[in-house]
């Protein structure tokens, strides 16, 4: 599927997430876990996926059910895909050298406004995004590659009812270093490199990406969507941007919510360079949604990182809280991370050690 030109494209500056809460303490729970009060929490997010493949065996399938503790069963797996162990974790690979694998998400309801957040690493032995021969490098992205590692669609083609079209990809790089969010109607550019300059990513290990995207519920195909990207790597901490994503296409304007929303999610529909489909290793697949109009139940979020403040963490791990209320909120850490920061839902975040 084509990207066309980029829509509106307002910038703001880059979200300040480091606001600290001063009537924050922690206590120790029970199983090693961590209670965390305070105020402004809101409500628990509306977490319906949350997967980080630390069950099964390296060269095993891929686990179609959510094992114990997580969430997000997939609709479909190929019968081939296969767990890894790459920088410490278990991973989805996504290619095996001679076909591209895919696994595909349904939520449990459609919907316009989300927090979704992805992890993507490509191993030593990998030879996306091109290839020495090209005269960009190992790793380099040139003219010739193209990354839609998360497609979230409406419907198995991606195509929305009414003939509007409101898929988008999540993260998209299309080569020369612009990485974006884009579908068939519309194309958000959140960085814009020279040349074949990779400085924002550190392709052998894991790179993660989180949206959050709240929509106009009202009208979303012909008002502008405000959109937030924060990227982490080893290269460059954690960094954010703020634009607003053109008004979704179509020819239909008695448009109702569930024209320009999205019910799926593909991991791995395109990955290629321009010598052939490319090796991608997916973790920590999470997505939360809004319950219903309104509730703002996507935004809020738990994090754990590796430095005391989010901006300076190189590894960030979104995780569904063990209990979430307006004051407290209670976790156990699986991922032997020093740090949690706790988003609230209006942006701010509280962060502590673990």
């Amino acid at each position: 599927m084509a990207n066309n030109a980029a829509h509106n494209t307002a910038t703001t500056e880059p979200l300040d997430r480091a606001t600290p809460d001063v009537s924050l303490n922690v206590a120790a729970v029970a199983a090693g876990g961590k209670t965390v009060t305070g105020t402004g929490f809101g409500a628990a997010p509306n977490v319906v996926q949350s997967r980080t493949f630390a069950e099964g065996t390296a060269g095993g399938p891929i686990q179609v059910a959510a094992p114990a503790g997580e969430l997000g069963n997939f609709s479909y797996v190929s019968a081939n895909a296969n767990y890894v162990d790459f920088a410490g974790r278990k991973a989805f690979a996504g290619f095996d050298g001679g076909s591209q694998q895919t696994m595909e998400y349904i939520a449990p309801a459609s919907f316009t406004r989300y927090r979704h957040f992805i992890s993507l690493a490509t191993p030593d032995t990998g030879f996306f995004p091109g290839r020495s021969s090209l005269g960009a490098g190992l790793r380099s992205f040139e003219s010739g590659s193209g990354l839609k590692a998360a497609w979230l669609m409406l419907s198995a083609n991606g195509n929305t009812t009414g003939g509007g079209e409101a898929d988008i990809a999540l993260p998209t790089h299309i080569g020369n270093g612009n990485l974006s969010a884009s579908g068939n109607s519309v194309s958000l550019s959140f960085f814009q490199y020279s040349g074949s300059s990779d400085d924002y990513w550190s392709w052998n290990e894991f790179n993660g990406f989180g949206f959050v995207s709240p929509a106009d519920l009202n009208n979303p195909k012909t008002v502008g969507v405000p959109m937030e990207l924060s990227m982490t790597s080893a290269k460059i901490g954690t960094l954010f941007k703020s634009k607003t994503i053109g008004a979704f296409a179509g020819t239909d304007d008695t448009v109702t919510d569930a024209n320009a929303a999205f019910d799926r999610i593909s991991f791995n529909a395109y990955a290629r360079d321009a010598e052939g489909s490319a090796q991608i290793y997916y973790t920590d697949l999470y997505l939360a949604i809004e319950s219903t109009p309104g509730a703002n139940d996507f935004v809020q979020c738990l994090f754990l990182g590796n430095a005391a403040t989010v901006a300076a963490c190189t590894v960030l791990r979104p995780l569904k809280a063990d209990s979430w209320t307006d004051t407290e909120v209670s976790f156990t850490d699986p991922f032997g991370l020093s740090y949690y920061h706790i988003v609230k839902p209006d942006g701010s975040t509280v962060s502590g050690a673990i």
